[in-house]
């Protein structure tokens, strides 16, 4: 799934996850992208959904 934000992107993969049964993958550039991911990172945390995150 393409989005247009980082926070977006951590956010399906979190929805992701548990739908698919496989880990979600959400990837975002360097510098403000990856400060961006850590909210969907940090929601599926939370969820205790299996996540990678790349940046």
């Amino acid at each position: 799934m393409l989005t247009a934000h980082e926070g977006s992107a951590g956010f399906a993969a979190d929805v992701m996850a548990p739908m698919a049964g496989k880990p979600g993958l959400c990837i975002a550039t360097l510098g403000p992208g990856a400060t961006n991911l850590t909210t969907g990172v940090g929601c599926a945390y939370l969820d205790r959904s299996p996540l990678i995150a790349i940046t």
